[in-house]
């Protein structure tokens, strides 16, 4: 079963940033990429570093430890196997959701 929780309001990321939310239990790095919003894991596959202490350019965003990209839009790694689990993000009048799964 599947439910939406709020995660941020829309004034709260301009575009071309990102933030970590709280999803429940989840650890998430909200990205606002043009006006639209993706959610992926905070947690990077390499060395678990915080990945919304990364640099985002455009919808590339890269590891503050060891320099790892992820496309944020689909959770791809841009070299490897090792990508980014991602959740499906709505938004509803000014408040930014997240879908999660049990």
């Amino acid at each position: 079963m599947s439910e939406w929780i709020k995660i941020a309001a829309v004034g709260d990321l301009e575009p071309g940033k990102k933030k970590m939310v709280q999803a429940g239990a989840l650890c998430l790095t909200l990205v606002n990429v043009e006006g639209a919003y993706y959610a992926i894991e905070d947690t990077c596959p390499h060395m678990g570093a915080p990945l919304a202490q990364g640099l985002l350019k455009g919808n590339l965003l890269t590891c503050g430890w060891h320099g790892w990209r992820f496309d944020v839009c689909t959770g791809k790694a841009v070299r490897g196997d090792d990508g980014l689990k991602t959740w499906q993000v709505k938004v509803e009048g000014e408040e930014i959701f997240v879908r999660t799964e049990d």
